[in-house]
């Protein structure tokens, strides 16, 4: 898994840009670590590399909070924020890792969350990078990307 600690290797990395809803979010372990499943709706694409689209898709993302005999463990040490059922997504990510092209494993710096608040958490490695320092809003952000998209084509 690559590590990306600015928005353009991130952008130059990706093979899928998009935005979307979280509509699930399940705990559970891959590889042995434990990760939250997210069921995302893509609202929009925004850049694809492959001719597929998909609308719906699946993000094994490195944080989760898993319950066992009535005690917790999170394991959010890189990016502590939780997703949320019904929150806002920015997905930057790499080639799929199953056949239908739905499933994808993503590290914190590949996803961009809106909060509760509308504000954008952003991912503790990119948080000096200009291009998100000084971005407050997760609706900001999505401005920012789609004109930073629209000037490489």
């Amino acid at each position: 898994m690559k590590t990306y600690l600015e928005i353009e290797a991130l952008l130059e990395g990706s093979q899928f840009i998009g935005q979307g809803v979280i509509h699930a979010v399940q705990p559970g372990f891959l590889d042995g670590h434990p990760v939250s499943m997210l069921s995302v709706e893509i609202a929009r694409p925004l850049f694809s590399q492959s001719v597929q689209k998909p609308k719906l898709i699946y993000i094994a993302y490195p944080n989760a909070k898993i319950q066992v005999n009535g005690a917790t463990f999170c394991s959010g040490l890189r990016h502590p924020y939780i997703p949320r059922i019904g929150g806002r997504i920015a997905t930057f990510l790499d080639k799929p890792i199953d056949r239908d092209g739905k499933l994808f494993f993503a590290s914190p710096e590949m996803i961009f969350f809106e909060d509760s608040f509308g504000s954008l958490p952003a991912p503790p490695r990119l948080k000096l990078d200009p291009f998100i320092h000084n971005t407050e809003t997760f609706d900001n952000f999505l401005k920012k990307l789609r004109f930073c998209l629209q000037q490489r084509l």
